[in-house]
């Protein structure tokens, strides 16, 4: 009877591990979420109950597929961060722990966040800055060349590429 039970209950993880296989790709060593995803891009999973999963983990894909390797997730305010770049990414070589400040300038660094940092070329930043210097206002600056006033004034002031 036990054995009828344990036979159950791997056959029940064996079909849950075969769908969330059919939702995956393989491209570029990332192995990237099909399924449903957030605005971010982030892959979201909504485990089943009998899984265990503990309420810290969430329905993150790249959260549940750490916990699922590791059998827990970073505490103490540390996140579970891509190593590839790729918010879609459940690839468990990818997910490394890490704090906040470094998940955030990771992704500064790979492009996939702080647009404003990376989005208008150097040509643009010169040019907002040189009307500037000329003794254009911020709001003039930002109608002229189609940026938000306060991206202007973060230009204008240096607050944006300072060593540029």
């Amino acid at each position: 009877m036990a054995t009828a039970r344990i036979s159950a209950e791997w056959a029940r993880r064996v079909r849950w591990i075969r769908r969330f296989m059919e939702r995956v790709v393989i491209s570029g060593g990332c192995v990237l979420w099909l399924g449903v995803v957030d605005k971010g891009g982030y892959a979201r999973i909504k485990p089943p109950r009998w899984l265990g999963v503990p309420r810290s983990v969430g329905t993150y894909g790249h959260r549940l597929v750490f916990w699922l390797v590791n059998g827990e997730v970073p505490a103490g305010g540390m996140y579970v961060t891509h190593s590839c770049g790729h918010a879609a990414c459940v690839n468990p070589d990818h997910l490394v722990g890490g704090t906040a400040s470094k998940n955030h300038w990771d992704a500064i660094l790979q492009g996939t966040k702080g647009a404003f940092v990376l989005k208008y070329p150097d040509e643009l930043i010169e040019r907002v800055r040189g009307m500037y210097a000329a003794g254009m206002t911020v709001a003039a600056i930002a109608r002229s060349v189609g940026v938000s006033y306060v991206y202007a004034w973060k230009v204008a002031h240096g607050q944006i590429r300072c060593g540029s």
